[in-house]
This record gives structure tokens, sequence and C-alpha cells, in this order.
């Protein structure tokens, strides 16, 4: 039988997909390589799975020729952090590298008197983050309050939906943004088994740059959600 000849979308894809597999490779070597040169200094090396439930969202009011809605989505997350590290006899910051799994779905609409576009889709995300604690407090001794910055990005997604019923989501370029951020804050508490830790906390992260690129809307996301943190004092 003749072979199939392979189209020049599909060559396209596949392509674009293997830039963007080097580019998260690269990614993940630089975090990699950060954690190696604070590890010394990493007063808590801990891991911490957890549970998520978030949605995406967008700030601009839902009136004239715009609407929208988003509907929320159960995920899960695994890190790996270095707490307290001290940078000098006052100041401890933390960092963590974290793999997520999140999504929603989505509807945006937008137009003028010309007439108005829109889309509606689901997707469920999986995406590398890099957490960073500058700011950390003891509201009481074991009682943790953390305020961070994460920087994601994307390893791969499960998208559906269509743009105006007719054009898939799957077949528009550049739609699912590889590289975003948000800010992050956390509270917990602290219990010691001698230099074991474990500290169940909360965890609310919200985005504060758009994950799409041609919506109808600048859609970002939020997310909350519960973890569990299990250490061992290295200090």
């Amino acid at each position: 039988m003749p072979t199939k000849p392979i189209s020049n979308s599909a060559l396209r894809d596949a392509t674009a997909h293997s830039q963007n597999v080097m580019s998260n490779m690269r990614t993940i070597l630089t975090i990699i390589g950060l954690l190696i040169a604070v590890e010394c200094s990493a007063q808590t090396l801990a891991v911490s799975p957890g549970v998520s439930y978030g949605r995406f969202y967008d700030t601009r009011r839902a009136e004239g020729h715009f609407d929208k809605e988003y509907n929320p989505q159960f995920g899960y997350s695994f890190g790996i952090e270095m707490k307290d590290i001290a940078l000098d006899t006052v100041i401890k910051v933390g960092f963590a590298v974290t793999y997520q799994n999140y999504g929603g779905d989505f509807y945006t609409r937008n137009g003028g008197q010309g007439g108005s576009a829109y889309d509606e889709g689901e997707i469920t995300k999986d995406i590398l983050g890099l957490e960073f604690y500058p700011i950390n407090f003891r509201l009481i001794k074991k009682l943790r309050l953390s305020l961070g910055v994460s920087l994601n990005a994307l390893l791969n997604y499960k998208m559906s939906g269509n743009h105006n019923g007719t054009t898939e989501l799957n077949d528009i370029d550049g739609l699912v943004k590889p590289y975003y951020w948000g800010l992050n804050s956390c509270v917990g508490y602290e219990f010691e088994i001698g230099k074991i830790i474990i500290e169940p906390r909360y965890n609310f992260y919200v985005g504060l740059s758009k994950e799409f690129d041609k919506l109808q809307a600048e859609t970002k996301s939020m997310r909350q959600s519960i973890q569990l943190s299990i250490g061992y004092k290295i200090k």
C-alpha cells in the first residue's frame, strides 16, 4: 500500500512540539541547577503532595457585547521544597519545584455591532512550577505564613472545544501560552517529631499573566490547594 504523505500542518505541529519539549527541558535543567546551588544552605528539605480546586478567571465585567463563564476542576500537585534558607541571621527564604495538574472549562464572547466571536472549551494542563518565597512569618511558634511568586512552564495539555462553533481550538496555533506567572500564599502548622517536620497547609495561587493568547478575554487561573509537607531538618 502507498505511504500516506505527511501534511505540512502535521509537520509544523511536530516541529513546534519538539521545540516546546526542548525549551521545557532547558527550563527543568536550569531549575535543578538552582536547587543544587541553594541546597547546602537549606534548613529543611521536604516533599509536598496535594490536591487542588481551581478555575480560570478574568477581571472584566460581563456586560454589553462581552460575556464569560468559567467552571472549576479538581487537580493535584507534587512538590520538592527547601525551606528556611538563611540569607543572613534574620532573613530566611524558601524554594519549591512543583508538578501541577489543573484545568477547567471556559466560555468567552466578545464583539461589537458588526458581530461577535466566541470560544468555548475545556482544558487540563500539566505544568512545572518554580516557587520562590521571600516573605515568611511565624504568626505563632508553629504557625507559618509564606508569600511568594510562582513561575510556570507548560509541559502538556489536553483540550477540546471550538471557536465560533466551527474551528477546533486545537487547530489554533499559539492558543495556549507556554509560560506564565502569579502569586502564591500559604499558611501551615508545623508538627516536629525529632528531625521530621510534618506541615498540613493551605495554598492559594492567583495568576497575574494570561494563560491563553487568542481567547476573547484576558484569561488567567486561580487555584486553592490542600498540601501535606513532609520534611527532614538538615541543620
